[in-house]
């Protein structure tokens, strides 16, 4: 009876495992989407003249800081990394 208890909890923890690792690769894909569209839409204002040099170098500033961030904790939280 132990045998058959330990082992449908650990197939249970395989697949909570499983479903974790698919939400979280999924999430990198809907973010890494989200980076190129707005890239796409900052070339896009600077092609146009909608964005002047100025502008267009704040937004990539801005960019670069969000690019650095790590996450800090379950609650889907994010902070610069430690230097």
């Amino acid at each position: 009876m132990k045998r058959v208890i330990a082992s449908i909890l650990s197939c249970a923890l395989f697949a909570g495992s499983a479903a974790i690792s698919y939400a979280a690769d999924e999430r990198e894909g809907v973010i890494k989407q989200r980076k190129e569209n707005q890239q796409e839409r900052i070339a896009q204002g600077v092609k146009s003249g909608l964005l002047t040099p100025r502008e267009t170098a704040r937004i990539e500033h801005n960019e670069s800081r969000i690019n650095k961030e790590v996450p800090s904790g379950s609650q889907g939280e994010w902070r610069e990394p430690d230097q």
